[in-house]
C-alpha cells in the first residue's frame, strides 16, 4: 500500500517538478488525456484500499481497469500507449534505424538490460527485507513505504524525466510518466493481490496519504492547464510541495 502510494506522489511532485526544473514539460492534449483517464480510476483505487483491505477479486477488478484504461486510450489515439520508459524506448528505436550499429554493440546491450533487470530485482527484495528487518511495527512500515520505498520506487522516473528534460523533453516521454500513476494504483496493486490478498490492520493509516496521493494529481493538472506545460516556477513549486506534502500526512 504504502509503496504504490508514496510512488504516486512522488512521481507528481518530485519527477515532474525535477523535470520542468531542467526546462519546461509539454502538458498537451495527450498528456492531459492520460492524466484526466487516470484521476478516476485513482479514485476508484482509493474505493478498494479505504477499508485496508484488497482481497483477489478486487485485485482482478483493479488489473481490468487498467486494461480499460490501455483500451480507451488507444482507441482514442489510435495508437498504444506510452508508459514508463515506452517513450524513450520509441526514440531510441527510431535513433537505431538511422544509424548504423557496431557489430556485437546490440548483444552488449542486452546484456546490460539483463543485469539492469537482475539488479533491480534483488534491490527491490533487499529493500524491503530491510523495512521488515527495522521495524514489526505496521505505522513505522508503513511511514518507510510511504516515503524511503515509495520515493526508491519513483527514482528511476525522476531521472527520465530529468533526463527527458534536458534532452528536449518530448511529450510522449511526459505522457509516460503522468501513465504510470494509473499503473501503480491498478497493475502494481492487482497484481500484488492476486499472488496474496492485501491487508493492514489500522486502515485509518492509509486515509491522508491516500488523499494526497490524488490531490497532488490534481495540482499537476492545475499548474500545467493555463499553458499546456509545467513552467519552470511550477516545478520549483511541486518539489517543494513534497515534504510540505509528507509532513502534513504525518504531523496533522
Amino acid at each position: 500500500f504504502g509503496d504504490a502510494i508514496g510512488s504516486n506522489i512522488a512521481i507528481c511532485l518530485v519527477a515532474l517538478g525535477v523535470g520542468a526544473i531542467v526546462a519546461p514539460l509539454p502538458f498537451g492534449k495527450r498528456v492531459m488525456r492520460y492524466a484526466l483517464f487516470g484521476f478516476p480510476i485513482g479514485v476508484a483505487a482509493v474505493g478498494f484500499i479505504w477499508n485496508g483491505l484488497v482481497t483477489r477479486l478486487e485485485g482482478v477488478i483493479l488489473l481490468a481497469l487498467y486494461i480499460l484504461y490501455i483500451g480507451i486510450i488507444w482507441i482514442v489515439e489510435r495508437q498504444p500507449p506510452a508508459m514508463g520508459e515506452t517513450g524513450v524506448l520509441e526514440e531510441a528505436a527510431e535513433e537505431l534505424a538511422h544509424e548504423k550499429t557496431e557489430k556485437g554493440r546490440v548483444g552488449k546491450e542486452l546484456l546490460l538490460v539483463a543485469a539492469g533487470l537482475v539488479a533491480m530485482a534483488i534491490g527491490s527484495v533487499m529493500l524491503v527485507e530491510a523495512v521488515r528487518q527495522i521495524t514489526r511495527v505496521e505505522e513505522t512500515q508503513t511511514t518507510l513505504a510511504l516515503t524511503v520505498v515509495g520515493f526508491a520506487t519513483s527514482f528511476e522516473l525522476v531521472v527520465l524525466c530529468w533526463s527527458a528534460a534536458r534532452q528536449g523533453a518530448t511529450e510522449v516521454v511526459v505522457a509516460g510518466v503522468v501513465g504510470s500513476f494509473t499503473y501503480n494504483v491498478t497493475m502494481t496493486l492487482g497484481a500484488a493481490a492476486l499472488i496474496r490478498p492485501l491487508t493492514i490492520t489500522d486502515a485509518s493509516l492509509l486515509h491522508k496519504p491516500a488523499i494526497a496521493m490524488l490531490a497532488a494529481l490534481v495540482l499537476v493538472i492545475l499548474l500545467a492547464t493555463p499553458k499546456k506545460q509545467i513552467s519552470r516556477a511550477s516545478g520549483w513549486f511541486l518539489v517543494a510541495a513534497y515534504p510540505v506534502l509528507l509532513l502534513g500526512i504525518f504531523l496533522l
